[in-house]
């Protein structure tokens, strides 16, 4: 989408997405059994336990989610050193020649072959928007003529565009449910026809994108794929947008149908937008999206949807900070190995990878609230006694920064049968929860040496699976033909500790009977060679072994390292070879792994629900995403207040939280922040401010989090928000108190 807010608005109220804080009912007891650090204490476990089976493979890490509508606005922005922990993987980017104006702005941005170069450095491929070259949303319709004409200037702009490798797809149109021009244009389905026959004129190699409907609809596909594969114009990649990810599992089911019932082999699907604004902002609920991708493997790629601004990663970044969905996706970045199996539970998701390499675990997960558990079963290798750390990132929206996510437990826990459970307590509806399980004495390796190409950025080239191939997967198909639109490569992506000299292995197949050879480079430098000699055989029959590559002098931090039959600048490879895996090594100090420490818990937290306290020029409205079941709104008046009544054991300073709502549809002052008036004991009033959240409560919105501290004494006292004249509005959810003040609540 393409969007001013009004159509936001609108379009919001006609789709409803579920609600995203429901409270999960059930305190079933459980306990358990630590080694090491103690567990903090827990007085009901078991409200939701969400299963991870570590030995159920669903597929290889590509972070198939990780991207974005129109993520980036210019080459610089967003700064392409912060896409890199991300392992982006695929984005929609307006045209070449760009003129699209969303949601407000002033200049075009995001012009695909202008961006291609920071995308190919972080691993990112492209499909051109092509209808962004028309300025207004919805897209006005001039002529036939006019369209085909610009058309063949943006094909032909992309065929010169020699070094430019990372574009993996044409989306002829976008959303022609409701925005192609019956009238003056003729029926979809035969301009869809005219449209791919005019881009196969100059472009016969990159693959077609489509039809790219606002949402799934089973009439509208049928009729569509009917119409395609009577022409000879099906596309390559089925794509239309997702708002509900319940609702994709049936989709998938009735696109293959469809498929099948035409005799159409089935197409890699591309969901190239996804999520509601007040879902693309709140980790637990993107996060509910990307666990339905990962399980569902006919999808190719998925892109979070564009709302707001170009060039933030569609609300990662703000003023080129990390948000809290930033750390959700910097998670998932960080996966490595394979996705191993998640059985969602009611509102409790999430996504897990397990890299038998270096023997590390990774869950993130969200949704539920309150006190729950995340059992882990069939963990093998890893000991009997695992080091566990968990770390929690905020609902903060989109204009609030998060500048790191915070450790909530540290510690070892007991393998019991394969098994370990491990508890979330107090856990906030919005967040998202990081889980990092290893041996106690840490990984393998004290930082990743071994890179899977099945992980890698494939480009022009198939995943395959092998019991005998490095954490079973590996990579064949690499050709060249001299065409940066289909030669083939690999882009590793490392993440070294120091700058150093690194040895490389390689390990590979090569069936041919006679040496191959592929190119390597990286970080943009010089090509060299590498030679293959013949294994016997190839992937399918186990046929690997490892071969020295150069030595390479690699910076701190990440570095492109890319092995190709054929790419830019480098004239072709011989023979063929398939790629298993790469390892790195140095003989430079490294630093050690350690695990984090257990920071110090809350000894006393008091949640006070908004609408039990005293309130004053406001209303009480239910809501199913308020931790109580309701919220308090309408304090919009000089008299508006809520006033609590914390009951403390001692007297000092405590952590002071209040879960509240700001859909910044206001600008007092220049300002989208609500400032709002804090009084404790009749003192002097100090300012809180609220930053933007999202939609108000009574429109779907979630309660995040502003933090500040309160001096309180000894037993009751009163604590009063209040709304001040000239700022903007704020609803409140709760006020939690904690103590110690710099303590975290678990």
């Amino acid at each position: 989408m393409s969007l001013t807010h009004s159509t936001v608005a609108s379009r919001r109220s006609r789709r409803r997405s579920p609600l995203l804080r429901i409270s999960v009912a059930g305190a079933a007891a459980a306990s358990l059994v630590a080694a090491g650090a103690a567990l903090p204490a827990v007085a009901a476990i078991g409200g939701n336990t969400l299963s991870i089976d570590a030995a159920s493979v669903v597929r290889p890490v590509t972070h198939v989610a990780a991207g974005g509508l129109y993520g980036l606005a210019t080459a610089s922005t967003p700064d392409p050193a912060s896409l890199l922990p991300l392992h982006v993987n695929q984005f929609t980017q307006p045209a070449p020649g760009v003129q699209q104006l969303g949601n407000g702005a002033t200049t075009p941005s995001g012009d695909a072959l202008k961006v291609a170069p920071s995308l190919i450095s972080a691993g990112g491929q492209e499909t051109v928007r092509m209808p962004d070259i028309y300025p207004d949303w919805p897209y006005k319709w001039v002529s036939w003529s006019d369209y085909l004409s610009k058309v063949d200037t943006m094909v032909q702009a992309r065929v010169s565009a020699t070094s430019t490798t990372n574009i993996n797809g044409w989306e002829l149109w976008n959303e022609p449910d409701g925005t192609w021009n019956t009238s003056a244009a003729g029926p979809f389905n035969d301009g869809w026809s005219r449209i791919y026959n005019e881009v196969k004129k100059y472009d016969t190699v990159t693959p077609i994108v489509g039809p790219s409907i606002s949402s799934y609809n089973h009439d509208w596909m049928t009729s569509f794929l009917t119409a395609a594969k009577n022409a000879g114009t099906v596309p390559d990649v089925i794509s239309w947008h997702l708002w509900s990810s319940d609702a994709l599992p049936g989709e998938l089911a009735d696109l293959r149908g469809i498929e099948s019932s035409l005799g159409i082999s089935p197409r890699p699907v591309s969901i190239n937008e996804y999520a509601w604004p007040d879902q693309v902002d709140v980790p637990a609920s993107s996060l509910r999206y990307l666990a339905t991708f990962e399980r569902a493997t006919d999808v190719r790629d998925a892109e979070r949807a564009y709302w707001y601004e170009s060039g933030t990663m569609n609300g990662l970044f703000v003023n080129g900070q990390p948000t809290g969905t930033y750390w959700l996706y910097k998670w998932y970045g960080d996966m490595t190995g394979n996705m191993v199996s998640v059985a969602q539970n009611g509102l409790q998701d999430g996504i897990a990878s397990l890299d038998t390499t270096r023997k590390i675990l990774t869950a993130v997960v969200g949704g539920a609230t309150g006190d729950n558990t995340v059992s882990v079963k069939n963990l093998s290798g890893f000991g009997s006694s695992v080091a566990v750390t968990v770390l929690s990132t905020p609902d903060s929206g989109r204009l609030h920064a998060v500048s790191a996510p915070t450790t909530i437990w540290s510690g070892s826990l007991t393998v019991t049968n394969g098994a370990i459970s491990i508890p979330l307590t107090g856990q906030d509806p919005g967040a998202a929860y990081e889980i990092v399980v290893t041996p106690t004495s840490g990984p393998v390796t004290s930082y990743q040496q071994t890179y899977e190409a099945e992980n890698a950025s494939v480009v022009n080239g198939i995943r395959y699976s092998s019991s005998a191939a490095s954490n079973g997967g590996y990579v064949g198909g690499l050709d060249n033909s001299g065409d940066m639109r289909n030669d083939s490569f690999v882009d590793f992506l490392v993440n070294v500790p120091v700058a150093a000299d690194y040895s490389l292995s390689i390990r590979y197949a090569n069936g041919t009977g006679a040496t191959s050879t592929q190119g390597i480079a990286y970080d943009g430098g010089a090509w060299s060679t590498v030679s293959y000699p013949a294994t016997g055989g190839w992937g399918a029959q186990g046929k690997f072994a490892t071969v020295s590559g150069p030595t390479l002098h690699l910076t701190a931090g990440y570095n492109m390292i890319r092995l190709a039959k054929g790419s830019p600048y480098f004239a072709g490879g011989t023979g063929y070879a398939e790629l298993d895996s790469i390892s790195l090594s140095t003989t430079a100090a490294v630093p050690g792994w350690s695990q984090p420490s257990n920071p110090p818990a809350a000894t006393f937290v008091q949640r006070l629900e908004a609408e039990s306290g005293t309130v004053s020029g406001g209303n009480v409205t239910a809501s199913s995403n308020a931790s109580g079941g309701s919220f308090v709104g309408g304090l919009d008046s000089s008299t508006s207040s809520v006033t609590f009544h914390p009951n403390v054991p001692t007297a000092g300073t405590y952590r002071l939280q209040l879960g509240y709502a700001n859909d910044g549809g206001y600008t007092q002052n220049g300002t989208l922040d609500a400032v709002v008036g804090l009084t404790v004991n009749g003192g002097a009033a100090t300012n809180v401010t609220l930053p933007v959240t999202g939609p108000w409560g009574a429109n779907g919105g979630s309660f995040p989090v502003a933090t500040t501290t309160v001096q309180l004494n000894a037993g009751t006292n009163s604590v009063t928000i209040a709304h001040q004249a000239n700022q903007n509005y704020a609803e409140l959810d709760y006020a939690q108190f904690s103590s110690p003040a710099g303590a975290v609540v678990r």
